[in-house]
Order: C-alpha cells, then sequence, then structure tokens
C-alpha cells in the first residue's frame, strides 16, 4: 500500500494531536472491532477457539 492511499485509513477529529502514547487505530481495525462480537449472532465466525 502506497502512503497515499494509507492516509485514508484514519479519520481523525480536527485538533487530534499525534503523540507517541496513544494512536488511532485505523479504519480497517475499527471495522474489524465492530464486526467480531456481531459475528456469533450471526453464527458467522469461526467455530475454533
Amino acid at each position: 500500500m502506497k502512503l497515499r492511499e494509507a492516509v485514508y485509513l484514519w479519520q481523525a477529529e480536527p485538533g487530534w494531536l499525534n503523540i507517541a502514547s496513544y494512536g488511532l487505530p485505523p479504519r480497517t481495525t475499527v471495522n474489524a472491532m465492530t464486526r467480531a462480537p456481531q459475528e456469533p449472532q450471526r453464527g458467522a465466525g469461526p467455530w475454533a477457539s
């Protein structure tokens, strides 16, 4: 992935300061975290734990 494409993975609010102690998760991570709890309700999650 090129840097110009990667920039769109984050949606920082204006005024957010990028410091080493806290980072915003990329959009792909937020999407995965949102889908994960819903998978068992739909029966779509993996059966292996």
